[in-house]
């Protein structure tokens, strides 16, 4: 040891080993004493027990080490900042990946540098408020190298290093959940732009039935307000009571085809039906049902629109139609009448002569039951008699008069069947079904459109004796039954 002292104080630091086994570290400082002839005669030596200070320092070490690896392997950026110069000391990887610096550049820069300079009191007055126990403050704006912005929720706290005050941020990047925010809102202002402003009526429910969503333009529909409709069963408000099974059946069919594919969302087609309004008023709707999931609870939305006018319209177009198809068929129509009318014509102008000759004879009769039988003017008066019943040929009257009579008859029977048809033909639909004898609506389709078949083509009908009257709209029936035949036949021409 004195070879190692070389003449000056020197301080080692060892490890003994006491009787009891037990190890530990001292330090030992050792000065030489020297003689008169500078020579070192021996060494005064200080012993200090350094273990618990080493293992102190160990532990120390550790601690830091973890620290380190906490502030290194953190996914949350962590940040220090001087709390005098508010000159950024320290950023973890994290935090630099986050604003996009290397962690060397981070203690070149200032606070004013990570944010924009309009959130910059925001951001110290809350740093302020939460060094005194406040919680997380969201959405933060943080500016990264390139000066673009991100939103970040923050938490900091005051802490002392080096004798100097700083502050200490954790940064949690939140910029998707901002943006997703932002678009969800921008989505929503808009959706809700456009159901405000839709003359058709949108109306939202939840798997209850319960109306949670309804716009002007249902309230202008259906007369209802927000208010009274909220929190309410949209089939209680609009829907007839005799169709609110099929409503609740057909909205509970589509939710679990939708659930049987796995799907959450699906659209039904689009469909009509009567709704009733707040006054009363039943008229005709068509709408498409949509079911989604929200939250874990299925939701539907209906889309509905008003349309009583294009049902007037359709109507007044199919009489348009029924009437152009008349107008069609006029010509024909016309000679079916004319033929019948002819032959009843003539018929009477035959019956008219027969009654001349008749009367010719009848008039001579009664002259001569004015006469004596004795008189020469009988005889004569017979002859008379006997002349004009030759002259008519009585025989053929007896035997004409009668078919001319049967004949008239049945061709007015024919003209009151095809002015039948045509009224039938021509009369307006209904709004509602009726009960129609399909016999009948077939057989004056065909009676009007005779005229356009009949020399190309013979038409047989063969109905069921036993059909019953059927509910049908019998006008729209009447136009098929027309449009089939004519087009047939114009097809095989």
């Amino acid at each position: 040891m004195i070879q190692r002292m070389k003449g000056v104080k020197s301080s080692y630091e060892l490890e003994i080993i006491r009787e009891n086994n037990d190890k530990r570290k001292i330090l030992m400082t050792a000065n030489p004493i020297y003689d008169e002839n500078g020579e070192i005669t021996r060494t005064f030596a200080i012993i200090q027990d350094i273990t618990n200070r080493r293992q102190t320092e160990e532990e120390l070490k550790a601690s830091e080490a973890r620290y380190k690896a906490i502030f290194d392997g953190s996914t949350e950026g962590i940040l220090i900042i001087d709390a005098e110069t508010k000159m950024l000391k320290y950023g973890n990887p994290a935090f630099c990946k986050m604003i996009d610096y290397r962690e060397e550049e981070i203690s070149q820069l200032t606070v004013n540098d990570i944010h924009p300079e309009e959130a910059l009191e925001h951001v110290m007055l809350q740093s302020e408020t939460q060094s005194r126990g406040n919680k997380t403050t969201p959405n933060i704006q943080c500016l990264r190298k390139d000066r673009s912005k991100i939103y970040a929720d923050v938490n900091t706290a005051k802490i002392i290093i080096d004798g100097r005050e700083c502050i200490v941020g954790f940064y949690t990047d939140v910029t998707g959940r901002i943006l997703t925010t932002l678009s969800m809102r921008e989505s929503e202002e808009k959706f809700r732009a456009i159901a405000s402003t839709a003359n058709d009526a949108i109306i939202m429910i939840d798997n209850n039935g319960v109306v949670i969503y309804w716009n002007l333009g249902a309230k202008l529909i259906f007369g209802y307000s927000v208010r009274e409709t909220l929190g309410k069963k949209l089939s209680d408000l609009i829907i007839l009571e005799q169709d609110r099974k099929d409503y609740q059946q057909n909205i509970a069919t589509l939710i679990t085809k939708v659930s049987n594919i796995g799907e959450r969302r699906a659209t039904g087609r689009t469909s009509e039906r009567y709704c009733i309004r707040k006054d009363g008023t039943v008229f005709p709707i068509e709408f498409t049902n949509s079911v989604f999931m929200i939250s874990g609870r299925w939701h539907a939305v209906e889309i509905i629109r008003d349309i009583s006018d294009r049902k007037r319209f359709e109507v007044q177009l199919m009489q348009a139609q029924k009437m152009e198809s008349i107008g069609t068929l006029a010509s024909g129509i016309a000679h079916e009448i004319n033929t019948p009318a002819q032959f009843i014509g003539n018929n009477i102008r035959f019956l008219e002569d027969s009654f001349s000759n008749i009367n010719g004879i009848l008039t001579l009769i009664g002259e001569l039951t004015n006469l004596e039988a004795r008189d020469i003017a009988f005889d004569e008066k017979l002859i008379d008699i006997s002349k004009a019943i030759t002259d008519a040929d009585v025989e053929f009257l007896v035997d004409e008069i009668p078919k001319a009579i049967e004949q008239s008859k049945q061709g007015i029977q024919n003209v009151s069947r095809i002015v039948s048809a045509m009224r039938s033909f021509a009369h307006p639909g209904t709004k509602e079904k009726n009960l129609t004898d399909i016999h009948e609506a077939i057989e004056s389709t065909i009676t009007i459109s005779r005229n356009e078949w009949k020399y190309i083509a013979d038409l047989e009908t063969d109905f069921d004796p036993n059909l019953q009257i059927v509910p049908c709209y019998v006008a729209e029936f009447n136009q098929v039954i027309l449009n089939l035949s004519v087009h047939m036949l114009s097809h095989r021409q």
